[in-house]
């Protein structure tokens, strides 16, 4: 047997998958984790978690971010810390990356995706294309047509 594909999904994918209004990246996004969940390595970098329990908690009302917040937290990935070595990467990349749309946050990410060789899924179009021109695959499952750096 091969070895695992490792992911690593954005906060936003996360958003989609998690909130029904999104119509129609909800149900896109929902077959598409469910299916890759089951089968790969999910990486969930401490700031995209901490952006999915900020939107969760101020976007839903209480009952339904209660309950998005616990299928949430269900989740099979593995939690990456942040420490001085992603973070001084990233510093690196945000300046390397003038004006192509991402901020410390995307760059964390990118570092992240980079070091544990993930393929990146986001719905975010700058870091999309800062991941494909960086050598990252990146895939996203939110839109009808095929949009991925790799054979996902």
């Amino acid at each position: 047997m091969g070895a695992l594909a490792v992911i690593l999904p954005d906060a936003n994918i996360w958003i989609f998958y998690l909130d029904e209004a999104f119509d129609p990246e909800h149900e896109r996004v929902s077959v598409w984790m469910e299916e890759w969940m089951a089968k790969s390595r999910v990486l969930v970098p401490a700031i995209v978690e901490t952006e999915v329990f900020h939107y969760l908690a101020r976007q839903l009302d209480a009952k339904a971010a209660e309950g998005a917040i616990r299928r949430f937290l269900a989740h099979p990935g593995e939690v990456i810390t942040l420490g001085p070595t992603i973070n001084r990467n990233a510093a690196s990349l945000l300046l390397s990356q003038p004006d192509r749309g991402i901020g410390g946050r995307d760059a964390t990410i990118l570092v992240a995706a980079k070091r544990h060789d993930a393929t990146l899924i986001t719905h975010d179009q700058a870091l999309f294309r800062v991941a494909i021109d960086w050598g990252l695959d990146a895939h996203d499952p939110a839109v009808r047509e095929k949009t991925t750096g790799s054979d996902l």
